[in-house]
């Protein structure tokens, strides 16, 4: 009779079968080689032999209510995608709960087990410890169990890779991972794309130079959210779905499958088609990683195939020199030395296992291997039922519903027979309430039902310098005054902020993609990601100066300080400009017209008046102005205010470093991913000026659709994400990572900040989080042109009193104007290079301006339609509706694109214009500007959308013959709405009452 078990290993299967053997009457006895429980999810900052080791900042790929052990749910305030540090309080919740330590023994480590002499009669095993001073001691058990674990011995494959020996750069496993600091500013090779090679690309990719993933094999990319934000597996694994899955043939479901994966991101244009179909072989869950790849942070390799001195070969003849580190993500041998040989007779020399539990050749069966297998599912409530199941082998209605369409949850196998426990029916009942808890943060309110020659330019970003040509190509003669030394604005990154200038944090990734954003006559080189780092965007803009000749042109390190109209104005409508290049070195020009491109992101709005007990705060604060990396907020308790997108950006980037993170939010934010359907950037997609024609005959139909659309991502009340305003009413927040990690805990949302106490926050809401490190003020800028006549920055409304956003109308003569002061839910670039060819076009007296009354009959009414039309405010004072906007300017230059002609003209051209994305180049083809390169730009766009994809040519599974897919998804077809009428009569018992109305978005 089996009364003496011992259990090797006190992690998650450790812990759960100690609690069984109690459950059973029996006797455990746990040894575990180190101090601590967890196993694999205690993380270490650096790794020991023979032992699991995880990176930092892993998160779990099964929500909670699905990997939970079936009789402990987790905390209701949990979130439902673990940290690694959140998951070990877990365990340590559940093993205090169940009084499971008095039976560890720490320090212990397994060397040997045998069965007995007598094992034929008795199944005992005997047993020999050794404890950290290297004593042994013998014990007598009645039967084993093995949760040692299997990420234990890393497989680091060198002898595959010709010239291994001469490469000069670092090569490790994953294993040895931590974070990414080693690599900050290299050029790093990732190997494997399972679940870590994914996670350590897509990591690794934030701080290195360039991050490449090689793979073999490729593999379908799944993120951790379903419809509506909901956890993907909630809604996945349901017994109604494995009845589908077993009911309908496997190609159909492959079929339907794979079609619903690459409608979010094209796998081929991604480089990540795997060979095998999607039941055949297992899944990425990664919710960052194809926005990496499009912003080309991430480069997709296919099999690395040998090594240079410096440099790697992949499959496809493709070098890549100048590597300075490779991982190999290439997975673990399942090793258990303590074992008889005789068990391992397996082809490879690996455990042969009944029911991957049970060595086939023992007698009695006495010895049982706790979860050694891999599955599309959570494995705790596995191991589980595995050990339920092995110590009896050692041994011997609207529930319903819910129990068949509901998530097959853990607590369902502790509703009847050994082991029942009383709360699983309400476990069961309510586990949709735990999935809601955690996006409780903050109470989401629903929204209430002479001719000019001489031009000075001030400022060399991205507007001063479209301004610059936009002056050659008129004839004029530009001089551009930059404060700095250097070109690119707000898109030069430096290391500390400069007073007085733009500054951008280190991992700003550019919003808009590359062909949207790119000046309508240069477009970004096609190998360049769709949507660039900072870095690549400076080095675009370089490109173009060069292109264009425009760097001759400019002065830098001269600050203007003063513009102001000369005596004669109103007959010359020159102006005199005043510059300093010292401290009291200044100097005076005449010039004939200016254009202001200064930029207006350098005056912190930093408004500490409406956060009383902001002074006696025991923390540090500061404005997003001064954030440049995460490192310095490294195990932190940080909140940022504010929900911009560098709110957004900043909070995300944060959170891999910190303890936590709370992002607040007074009004909440639409928010959309960078990614769209197929893995296309979301830019391109829907914006076409069919697209447009159509939205603007249904305007709230189609904002309204837009909702729903977002809503079905993730639903936006959940997150305690919901704005009050509609989609289009304001510049919706663009982040592929938010929603991530708000399910995974890591971005916690908040109400607005009330007050501060010391070292806690106050919400208006009336929650409070306490010891309080670090607050970030991400609250906009304050717009100024301190050097312009105070007259000439009159307001109407938020913002300036401007003609078009352009012109101050009480000049007498047309010779100022402003470009690049314009918000709009497009790229600024094509923006502000429409109002330069439009300005320099005006001061020529190529286009003549309406008289002063009508400008300012034009502005008020503007003004009107604006605030109508639009969220605007003191912090966000303008805003306009994108291709009207660009086609009105047009208009007046007469570049406007003709689309009945062009139809007529060139069909092929006229389609693209017509239903493809608006992209700049579009004005460029005809009238004055007109562009010979126009054309074909246009029709060769979406192959520079496809070019930095290819990088990773993938296989295509071999399609069947076309009839038989069409019998089988006629047979599938009647099945299916068998089915979903089924599920129909059933579904208000499949969800409960406070969720029915997400899973109807």
């Amino acid at each position: 009779m089996v009364r003496r078990v011992l259990v090797i290993g006190a992690g998650a299967s450790g812990l759960v079968c100690i609690k069984t053997c109690l459950d059973e009457g029996l006797e455990p006895v746990c040894f575990e080689s180190s101090d601590d429980i967890g196993g694999l999810w205690r993380f270490e900052a650096s790794f020991e032999s023979e032992r699991t080791s995880i990176y930092r900042s892993l998160v779990t790929n099964t929500s909670k209510e699905m990997m939970c052990f079936s009789d402990f749910p987790m905390p209701a305030d949990y979130p439902n995608y673990l940290h690694n540090a959140q998951l070990l309080q877990y365990y340590r919740l559940y093993a205090d709960h169940f009084g499971l330590r008095r039976h560890i023994r720490f320090r212990i480590k397994v060397t040997h087990a045998r069965p007995r002499p007598d094992f034929s009669q008795s199944g005992q095993w005997d047993v020999i410890t050794v404890d950290r001073e290297g004593l042994e001691e013998k014990h007598i058990f009645d039967g084993v169990l093995v949760c040692s674990g299997h990420y234990t011995q890393p497989i680091l494959p060198l002898g595959e890779f010709p010239g291994h020996e001469q490469f000069t750069g670092r090569c490790l496993h994953s294993w040895e991972y931590k974070d990414a600091d080693d690599f900050r500013g290299k050029r790093v090779v990732v190997v494997g794309i399972g679940s870590s090679g994914g996670d350590l690309a897509a990591e690794i990719s934030r701080s290195a130079a360039k991050t490449f993933l090689s793979t073999r094999k490729g593999s379908w990319v799944v993120g951790r959210m379903s419809s509506g934000g909901l956890p993907l597996d909630m809604i996945a694994i349901s017994r109604f779905t494995n009845t589908l899955k077993n009911l309908l043939p496997k190609r159909l479901i492959n079929w339907a499958s794979e079609r619903v994966l690459n409608q979010k991101y094209d796998h081929r244009l991604y480089g990540l088609m795997p060979r095998k179909r999607f039941l055949d072989g297992g899944v990425l869950i990664n919710d960052d990683l194809p926005g990496r790849i499009l912003q080309g942070g991430l480069v997709m390799k296919t099999h690395l195939c040998g090594f240079t001195a410096s440099g790697l070969v992949f499959e496809d003849g493709t070098v890549e020199e100048d590597i300075n580190a490779v991982v190999f993500c290439t997975g673990y041998r399942a090793v258990f030395p303590f074992l008889p040989l005789s068990l391992s007779d397996g082809p490879g020399g690996e455990l042969s296992l009944y029911k991957r539990v049970f060595p086939p050749s023992l007698e009695p069966p006495t010895l049982a291997i706790m979860g050694l297998f891999r599955t599309k599912g959570p494995i705790m409530p596995i191991v589980e039922m595995q050990v339920r199941w092995a110590l009896k082998v050692f041994t011997n209605p609207k529930l319903g519903l819910k129990v068949f369409l509901g998530p097959c949850t853990p607590y369902q196998y502790r509703l009847t027979g050994p082991g029942r426990w009383n709360g699983a029916r309400q476990a069961v009942l309510t586990q949709w309430d735990r999935v809601e808890q955690p996006f409780r943060t903050r109470a989401v309110q629903e929204p209430e039902s002479k001719m000019v020659q001489r031009v000075a330019v001030v400022g060399a970003g991205p507007s001063g310098l479209t301004s610059i040509k936009a002056c050659l190509d008129e004839g004029l003669d530009p001089t551009c005054f930059e404060s700095s030394n250097d070109i690119g604005g707000l898109w030069r990154f430096k290391e500390q902020p400069e007073p007085g200038r733009a500054n951008i944090y280190h991992s700003v990734v550019v919003n808009s993609s590359k062909e949207m954003m790119s000046f309508s006559d240069f477009p970004s080189p096609a190998e360049f990601p769709n949507n660039m780092h900072h870095s690549e965007v400076l080095l675009y803009l370089r490109l173009y100066a060069q292109a264009f000749k425009l760097l001759p042109h400019i002065h830098f390190q001269k600050t203007v300080v003063s513009v102001r109209q000369r005596p004669d104005f109103s007959v010359t409508g020159q102006w005199d400009i005043e510059t300093e290049e010292k401290p009291g070195q200044r100097e005076t020009h005449v010039f004939d017209a200016v254009i202001v491109s200064s930029g207006h992101f350098t005056k912190p709005h930093l408004p500490l008046h409406d956060f009383p007990g902001i002074e006696r705060f025991d923390g540090k604060y500061f404005h997003s102005w001064e954030y440049r990396k995460a490192d310095s907020l490294q195990g932190k308790r940080v909140v940022v205010i504010g929900i911009g997108n560098s709110g957004g950006d900043i909070a995300v980037d944060i959170s891999r470093v910190a303890e936590k993170v709370y992002l607040s939010s007074r009004s909440g934010a639409w928010l959309v991913g960078r990614v769209a359907q197929g893995g296309l950037p979301c830019d391109l997609v829907g914006t076409s000026r069919f697209d447009l024609a159509l939205a603007g005959l249904l305007p709230t139909w189609s904002a309204k659709a837009f909702e729903t659309k977002l809503n079905r991502a993730f639903n936006h009340s959940l997150y305690g994400l919901q704005p009050r305003h509609g989609f289009f009413a304001q510049i919706p927040l663009v982040n592929d990572e938010l929603p991530g990690r708000i399910i995974s805990g890591r971005v916690q949302m908040r109400p607005n900040v009330k007050e501060f106490c010391d070292s806690s926050v106050v919400f208006v809401d009336g929650s409070i989080i306490d010891k309080v490190d670090v607050v970030v003020f991400a609250t906009g800028y304050h717009y100024s042109f301190p050097f312009l006549p105070r007259d000439l920055q009159a307001k109407s409304g938020h913002r300036l009193r401007l003609y078009r956003h352009v012109f101050p109308p009480g000049m007498s003569r047309p010779t100022l104007a402003v470009v690049g002061f314009i918000h709009a839910l497009g790229a600024i670039n094509p923006l502000a290079e429409m109002q330069a060819r439009w300005a320099t076009r005006v001061f020529k007296d190529l286009i003549a301006l309406p008289t002063q009354d009508a400008m300012l009959q034009s502005i008020e009414k503007d003004t009107a339609t604006m605030h109508q039309s639009f969220a605007v405010s003191e912090r966000n004072p303008l805003q306009v509706a994108y291709v009207p906007y660009m086609d009105s300017l047009a208009e007046q230059i007469g570049v406007r694109p003709n689309i009945l002609w062009l139809l007529l003209k060139d069909v092929r051209l006229g389609l693209q214009v017509l239903l493809g994305p608006c992209t700049p180049y579009q004005f460029r083809l005809s009238g004055p500007g007109q562009w010979v390169g126009a054309r074909e730009t246009i029709l060769t766009q979406w192959e520079r959308v496809a070019q930095p994809f290819k990088t990773r040519v993938s296989q295509v599974p071999e399609p069947g013959p076309d009839h038989k897919m069409r019998l089988m998804m006629a047979l599938s077809g009647v099945i299916a709405l068998f089915c979903f009428c089924l599920h129909t009569k059933s579904s208000f018992y499949s969800v409960p009452p406070p969720l029915l109305s997400w899973r109807a978005l």
